[in-house]
């Protein structure tokens, strides 16, 4: 818990000094020519720069899959986000004043009271956007993440003397991605407001996000995900380890996570970000919408993560239990991924001891569509659309400036460090920064989320952990 409230303690002084760069950056009005400039004349190019100016492209036009896919395209324009935690838990704080004692101990070891953290109003988790398939676009990206859900016990001592069992299933509630594709207009490039042109390396669309190990498994950088507090966390951990007692831990063989929380993206791009109506995928009516989507984007592989659809089990070193069916990680085809998910739905049902009392062995079946589903959300970016990109110029071989996803984190520190800067490569969509930093400010809000989950934690712990049991 102490180690949960200094990590986000950390975090939160890092990202205002991040908000109030970019807030810098953007007013400096960098163009095109006055980065060559500077390159010409030999002089050090900055490590990032935020450059304003039209989405353009000499090749021709690209598709995005939503527009096309039956089930889907009756839902272009739906926004329908998952919760964020983090920033539920940080309004419950910063309203309640039963909270009031966490928030103290937040405030007494970091510094940092509930009036500091800025709220942030919510037009991203459910809206409404316009969306054109006629418009001509230049890049598209999809991303498809498996929701699944988080099971806990606890137990609770009655008067009487028993103990009474609560079995918590709580629907939807973990994630992982499993499919991501792009497609991009050969020449993406900027016009700057000065008519300047500047090419644009955009970030690899080649592997999961869970596999860059500069990422913290947050969702691709155009997506404008929010921070992944835990991941980052764990990042920390792996390189600092940990002081108990007088002891220090070694976390760094701590392997990645496999399940972690659902992303929250707020680009302005995004036209569609959707959940399936049941735990194999179906959109609308449509089974085949995976498929689908898969077509669109040259076939690719969609993630077998048995995580995402076995329930966890704290007996096993990998949180995969004995009765699971394919229990390695894998690239598979759609159809190949729909089947293996059919077959968990029926042994997690028949198997898992995540059921009773709370629970009747035969309802579990039933629930697997409440409790589980897939998650859609794409972006598109038309041809001519004013942006403002956030990149790090580096000059080519040919001795002109582009801009390139910028460095893991500011003066050559390590991504594992909380207090290091670090900033990812942005496509916003207008000219304007505003999108940005209220990320930057619900980025505060989540690690503050944190903070109040780290007090009751200590808390907790100083009660001698009241209510754990071994499946937890």
């Amino acid at each position: 818990g102490t180690a949960m409230m200094g990590f986000a303690g950390r975090s939160i002084q890092r990202t205002k000094a991040e908000k109030k760069r970019i807030q810098q950056m953007f007013n400096e009005n960098t163009t095109a020519q006055q980065l060559q400039t500077m390159a010409d004349s030999g002089k050090a190019l900055p490590s990032v720069v935020i450059v304003r100016g039209v989405a353009s492209a000499d090749g021709g036009n690209v598709s995005a899959a939503s527009f096309g896919v039956d089930g889907l395209k009756s839902m272009v324009g739906t926004i329908d986000q998952p919760e964020n935690d983090w920033i539920k838990i940080a309004q419950m704080a910063k309203g309640n004043d039963n909270m009031k004692p966490l928030t103290d101990m937040v405030a007494q070891q970091t510094g940092v009271r509930a009036s500091d953290v800025e709220s942030v109003p919510d037009d991203y988790s459910h809206a409404h956007r316009n969306a054109d398939g006629s418009t001509p676009l230049i890049l598209s990206e999809v991303l498809v993440a498996r929701l699944c859900c988080y099971v806990s016990e606890s137990k609770e001592k009655q008067d009487n003397g028993t103990e009474k069992i609560t079995i918590t299933r709580n629907c939807r509630d973990q994630s992982y991605a499993c499919f991501y594709g792009r497609k991009m207009s050969a020449g993406f490039h900027l016009l700057d407001t000065q008519g300047g042109r500047i090419e644009l390396k955009v970030p690899s669309a080649g592997t999961l996000p869970q596999f860059d190990p500069v990422m913290h498994g947050e969702a691709p950088p155009l997506f404008l995900p929010t921070a992944n507090v835990t991941e980052e966390f764990f990042g920390m951990l792996r390189k600092e380890g940990l002081n108990v007692q007088g002891k220090h831990l070694d976390f760094s063989n701590m392997p990645p996570s496999k399940i972690t929380d659902p992303d929250t993206l707020l680009s302005k791009f995004i036209f569609i970000d959707v959940q399936s109506t049941s735990d194999l995928g179906s959109f609308g009516g449509n089974p085949r919408a995976l498929q689908d989507i898969a077509a669109s984007y040259g076939n690719g592989q969609f993630l077998w993560e048995p995580r995402g659809f076995y329930d966890k089990s704290n007996e096993s070193d990998d949180s995969i239990p004995a009765y699971a069916a394919d229990k390695e990680s894998q690239m598979v085809g759609a159809d190949e991924l729909v089947a293996r998910a059919q077959r968990a739905a029926g042994l997690n049902s028949q198997h898992t001891p995540y059921c009773e009392p709370t629970f009747f062995r035969e309802q579990l079946l039933g629930r697997r569509n409440e409790e589980n589903c897939f998650r859609v959300t794409e972006l598109a970016i038309p041809r001519g659309s004013k942006v403002t990109i956030l990149g790090k110029p580096v000059k080519n071989a040919q001795g002109k400036v582009m801009l390139v996803p910028p460095n893991s984190a500011e003066d050559g520190a390590d991504v594992d460090n909380p207090d290091a800067q670090r900033f990812r490569f942005r496509i916003l969509k207008g000219h304007t920064v505003e999108n940005l930093l209220k990320q930057r400010s619900l980025n505060v809000m989540a690690y503050y989320g944190f903070a109040v989950v780290g007090a009751f934690l200590t808390m907790w712990a100083w009660a001698d952990y009241p209510g754990l049991t071994k499946n937890s």
